[in-house]
């Protein structure tokens, strides 16, 4: 526990709007909770990181922003490289504007995805908490 995380508890759980987003995005993962597991499960990836889309994006699978600088979409909140090179579609035209598929939203191909991220992180790091950082914030 440190300054940071205090803040973050505060932000989410004390405060009305914060509460309800967390109550609002446990509800969601419920719904997501059997099928998440299972991709979890076939790569070895720790259960208790089944609630990791409640930080990236309250569990709501949502669609790039085009207004938003990273371009990040779906649960796990892939921006459009990183889902690429996880072999997931992206089609972005040359100013960054979605037109075509964005397999990011598919809420199996999304999952798997980002098990095998998070897989990599682990080999790479030896950690899983570790791994979990490099997700947030890239490898480098």
């Amino acid at each position: 526990m440190n300054d940071r995380v205090l803040r973050q508890l505060n932000r989410y759980l004390g405060t009305p709007e914060g509460r309800d987003f967390i109550k609002a995005a446990l509800t969601r993962l419920e719904v997501e909770r059997v099928p998440i597991e299972k991709i979890m499960q076939r790569y070895g990836v720790p259960r208790e990181l089944v609630a990791m889309p409640i930080v990236e994006s309250g569990f709501q699978n949502l669609p790039m922003n085009p207004a938003s600088k990273s371009k990040a979409a779906g649960f796990w909140q892939f921006i459009p490289r990183t889902a690429q090179i996880y072999g997931l579609r992206v089609d972005l035209d040359s100013t960054g504007r979605l037109v075509g598929r964005d397999e990011r939203t598919n809420a199996r191909l999304e999952t798997d995805a980002a098990m095998r991220l998070l897989v990599a992180g682990k080999m790479r790091f030896q950690d899983w908490m570790l791994s979990v950082s490099a997700y947030n914030a890239g490898e480098e």
